[in-house]
Protein backbone atom coordinates (compact mmCIF):
# COMPACT_ATOMS: atom_id res chain seq x y z
CA UNK A 1 0.00 0.00 0.00
CA UNK A 2 1.62 3.02 -1.09
CA UNK A 3 1.66 6.64 1.12
CA UNK A 4 -0.87 8.14 -1.12
CA UNK A 5 -3.52 5.30 0.35
CA UNK A 6 -2.15 5.08 3.86
CA UNK A 7 -2.88 8.87 4.27
CA UNK A 8 -5.87 8.55 2.89
CA UNK A 9 -6.79 6.18 5.13
CA UNK A 10 -5.31 7.50 8.15
CA UNK A 11 -7.34 10.84 7.34
CA UNK A 12 -10.38 9.31 6.75
CA UNK A 13 -10.06 7.51 10.41
CA UNK A 14 -9.34 10.40 11.83
CA UNK A 15 -12.15 12.05 10.55
CA UNK A 16 -14.49 9.29 11.85
CA UNK A 17 -12.82 9.27 15.36
CA UNK A 18 -13.13 13.03 15.78
CA UNK A 19 -16.65 12.97 14.70
CA UNK A 20 -17.57 10.46 16.90
CA UNK A 21 -15.73 12.44 19.40
CA UNK A 22 -17.82 15.06 18.65
CA UNK A 23 -20.81 13.49 19.25
CA UNK A 24 -19.93 11.28 21.69
CA UNK A 25 -18.10 13.06 23.62
CA UNK A 26 -21.45 15.73 24.67
CA UNK A 27 -23.54 12.82 24.82
CA UNK A 28 -21.61 10.90 27.54
CA UNK A 29 -21.28 13.89 30.16
CA UNK A 30 -25.39 14.38 29.01
CA UNK A 31 -26.17 11.00 29.94
CA UNK A 32 -23.62 11.14 33.11
CA UNK A 33 -24.74 14.69 33.70
CA UNK A 34 -28.51 13.19 34.02
CA UNK A 35 -27.63 10.32 36.19
CA UNK A 36 -26.42 12.62 38.59
CA UNK A 37 -29.78 14.69 38.68
CA UNK A 38 -31.86 11.84 38.81
CA UNK A 39 -29.65 10.72 41.64
CA UNK A 40 -30.08 14.32 43.48
CA UNK A 41 -33.06 14.57 43.04
CA UNK A 42 -34.38 11.18 44.31
CA UNK A 43 -32.74 12.28 46.99
CA UNK A 44 -33.85 15.18 47.76
CA UNK A 45 -37.64 13.52 47.25
CA UNK A 46 -36.45 11.63 50.07
CA UNK A 47 -35.39 14.13 52.50
CA UNK A 48 -39.10 16.15 51.84
CA UNK A 49 -40.76 12.27 52.76
CA UNK A 50 -38.97 12.39 55.79
CA UNK A 51 -39.64 15.72 56.94
CA UNK A 52 -43.28 15.50 55.81
CA UNK A 53 -43.97 12.35 57.79
CA UNK A 54 -41.84 13.90 60.51
CA UNK A 55 -44.18 17.31 60.83
CA UNK A 56 -47.26 14.60 60.73
CA UNK A 57 -46.01 12.27 63.95
CA UNK A 58 -44.81 15.41 65.35
CA UNK A 59 -48.45 17.06 64.99
CA UNK A 60 -50.06 14.29 66.56
CA UNK A 61 -48.06 14.08 69.60
CA UNK A 62 -48.44 17.98 70.29
CA UNK A 63 -52.31 17.36 69.66
CA UNK A 64 -52.76 14.30 72.03
CA UNK A 65 -50.25 15.68 74.98
CA UNK A 66 -52.81 18.96 74.72
CA UNK A 67 -55.72 17.20 75.20
CA UNK A 68 -53.70 14.96 78.40
CA UNK A 69 -52.78 17.92 79.53
CA UNK A 70 -56.43 19.43 79.62
CA UNK A 71 -57.71 16.01 80.65
CA UNK A 72 -55.02 16.56 83.96
CA UNK A 73 -56.60 19.77 84.33
CA UNK A 74 -60.48 19.19 84.71
CA UNK A 75 -59.80 16.00 86.48
CA UNK A 76 -57.42 17.58 89.25
CA UNK A 77 -59.65 20.87 89.33
CA UNK A 78 -58.23 22.99 87.29
CA UNK A 79 -59.88 25.23 84.83
CA UNK A 80 -59.88 26.55 81.03
CA UNK A 81 -61.41 29.56 79.51
CA UNK A 82 -63.39 28.25 76.30
CA UNK A 83 -61.80 30.64 74.53
CA UNK A 84 -58.68 29.53 75.31
CA UNK A 85 -59.22 25.72 74.87
CA UNK A 86 -61.06 25.79 71.55
CA UNK A 87 -57.79 27.97 70.43
CA UNK A 88 -55.65 25.67 70.86
CA UNK A 89 -57.42 22.90 70.16
CA UNK A 90 -58.41 24.24 66.85
CA UNK A 91 -54.69 24.91 66.00
CA UNK A 92 -53.59 21.12 67.27
CA UNK A 93 -55.93 19.64 64.71
CA UNK A 94 -54.93 21.96 62.04
CA UNK A 95 -51.53 21.30 62.19
CA UNK A 96 -52.38 17.46 62.32
CA UNK A 97 -54.84 18.19 59.11
CA UNK A 98 -52.05 19.88 57.35
CA UNK A 99 -49.32 17.82 57.72
CA UNK A 100 -51.40 14.48 56.01
CA UNK A 101 -52.66 16.94 53.26
CA UNK A 102 -49.36 18.32 52.86
CA UNK A 103 -47.62 14.54 52.25
CA UNK A 104 -50.85 13.95 49.95
CA UNK A 105 -50.38 16.87 48.17
CA UNK A 106 -46.93 16.14 47.17
CA UNK A 107 -48.26 12.69 45.91
CA UNK A 108 -47.24 10.79 49.34
CA UNK A 109 -50.30 8.63 49.01
CA UNK A 110 -51.42 7.90 52.68
CA UNK A 111 -54.46 6.17 53.77
CA UNK A 112 -57.64 7.97 53.67
CA UNK A 113 -58.75 6.79 57.22
CA UNK A 114 -55.77 7.92 58.63
CA UNK A 115 -57.04 11.23 59.66
CA UNK A 116 -60.20 9.68 61.24
CA UNK A 117 -57.89 7.56 63.59
CA UNK A 118 -57.08 10.92 65.26
CA UNK A 119 -60.27 13.36 64.85
CA UNK A 120 -63.26 10.86 65.60
CA UNK A 121 -61.53 9.88 69.67
CA UNK A 122 -60.45 13.55 69.64
CA UNK A 123 -63.96 14.84 68.66
CA UNK A 124 -65.21 12.57 71.62
CA UNK A 125 -63.03 13.64 74.10
CA UNK A 126 -63.55 17.21 72.83
CA UNK A 127 -67.12 17.17 73.27
CA UNK A 128 -66.45 15.88 77.26
CA UNK A 129 -64.09 18.61 77.86
CA UNK A 130 -66.61 21.21 76.16
CA UNK A 131 -69.41 20.34 78.16
CA UNK A 132 -67.09 20.80 81.75
CA UNK A 133 -65.61 24.11 80.79
CA UNK A 134 -68.97 25.64 80.07
CA UNK A 135 -70.37 24.14 83.20
CA UNK A 136 -67.26 25.70 85.09
CA UNK A 137 -66.74 22.39 86.73
CA UNK A 138 -64.29 19.70 86.95
CA UNK A 139 -64.54 16.07 85.27
CA UNK A 140 -66.65 13.50 87.04
CA UNK A 141 -65.46 9.88 87.69
CA UNK A 142 -67.69 8.69 84.59
CA UNK A 143 -66.47 10.98 82.15
CA UNK A 144 -62.69 10.82 83.49
CA UNK A 145 -62.68 6.86 82.60
CA UNK A 146 -64.38 7.70 78.97
CA UNK A 147 -62.03 10.05 78.68
CA UNK A 148 -58.80 8.00 79.32
CA UNK A 149 -60.58 5.45 76.93
CA UNK A 150 -60.86 8.13 73.98
CA UNK A 151 -57.23 8.82 74.93
CA UNK A 152 -55.77 5.18 75.12
CA UNK A 153 -57.53 4.97 71.61
CA UNK A 154 -55.43 8.17 70.98
CA UNK A 155 -52.26 6.79 72.15
CA UNK A 156 -52.68 3.22 70.27
CA UNK A 157 -53.70 5.05 66.86
CA UNK A 158 -50.29 7.27 66.51
CA UNK A 159 -48.56 3.98 66.89
CA UNK A 160 -50.91 3.01 64.43
CA UNK A 161 -50.15 6.62 62.14
CA UNK A 162 -46.43 5.82 62.42
CA UNK A 163 -46.58 2.54 60.93
CA UNK A 164 -48.33 3.94 57.78
CA UNK A 165 -45.52 6.38 57.57
CA UNK A 166 -42.99 4.09 57.57
CA UNK A 167 -44.75 2.45 54.85
CA UNK A 168 -44.77 4.91 52.72
CA UNK A 169 -40.89 5.73 53.23
CA UNK A 170 -40.19 2.09 52.77
CA UNK A 171 -42.35 2.05 49.50
CA UNK A 172 -40.34 5.12 48.23
CA UNK A 173 -36.95 3.47 49.15
CA UNK A 174 -38.08 0.43 47.70
CA UNK A 175 -39.76 2.49 44.03
CA UNK A 176 -39.11 5.84 44.28
CA UNK A 177 -41.10 6.00 40.97
CA UNK A 178 -44.62 4.75 43.01
CA UNK A 179 -46.13 7.87 44.25
CA UNK A 180 -46.06 9.11 40.15
CA UNK A 181 -48.19 6.26 40.04
CA UNK A 182 -50.26 6.94 42.81
CA UNK A 183 -49.95 4.25 45.11
CA UNK A 184 -51.60 4.14 48.24
CA UNK A 185 -49.76 3.95 50.96
CA UNK A 186 -51.36 0.97 52.98
CA UNK A 187 -51.56 -2.52 51.55
CA UNK A 188 -55.02 -2.18 51.83
CA UNK A 189 -57.99 -1.28 53.52
CA UNK A 190 -57.93 -4.50 55.59
CA UNK A 191 -54.36 -4.31 56.21
CA UNK A 192 -54.39 -0.46 57.45
CA UNK A 193 -57.53 -1.34 59.80
CA UNK A 194 -55.70 -3.92 61.67
CA UNK A 195 -55.38 -3.36 65.17
CA UNK A 196 -52.02 -1.41 66.11
CA UNK A 197 -51.37 -3.68 68.94
CA UNK A 198 -51.14 -6.93 66.12
CA UNK A 199 -47.78 -5.38 65.67
CA UNK A 200 -44.58 -6.73 66.09
CA UNK A 201 -42.00 -4.82 68.46
CA UNK A 202 -39.83 -4.58 65.57
CA UNK A 203 -42.04 -2.60 63.72
CA UNK A 204 -42.28 -0.01 66.92
CA UNK A 205 -38.75 0.21 66.91
CA UNK A 206 -38.03 0.61 63.60
CA UNK A 207 -40.69 3.51 63.47
CA UNK A 208 -38.17 5.04 66.18
CA UNK A 209 -35.11 4.63 64.11
CA UNK A 210 -36.60 6.26 61.39
CA UNK A 211 -38.17 9.35 62.98
CA UNK A 212 -36.35 9.41 66.40
CA UNK A 213 -38.15 8.18 69.93
CA UNK A 214 -40.55 10.31 71.07
CA UNK A 215 -38.53 11.75 73.85
CA UNK A 216 -36.38 13.15 70.78
CA UNK A 217 -39.02 14.78 68.36
CA UNK A 218 -41.07 15.87 71.93
CA UNK A 219 -43.76 13.25 71.29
Amino acid sequence: MDAAVIGAVSALGGAVIGALGSYLGPALLQRRQQQRDDESSEQERTAQLLKLAADARLASALWLRHLEQVADDLGDGGRWSLNRYDKISAARERAFRGALVMMMYHRYYIYSGAIDWFTRPAHSVDRIFRAAIRADRSLTAEETSEVRGHLADLTRNRRKLDRELVRRLLAHVSDPSANSQGDPLSFGSQEAERDPEDATDAETSHADDVFGSDAERGG
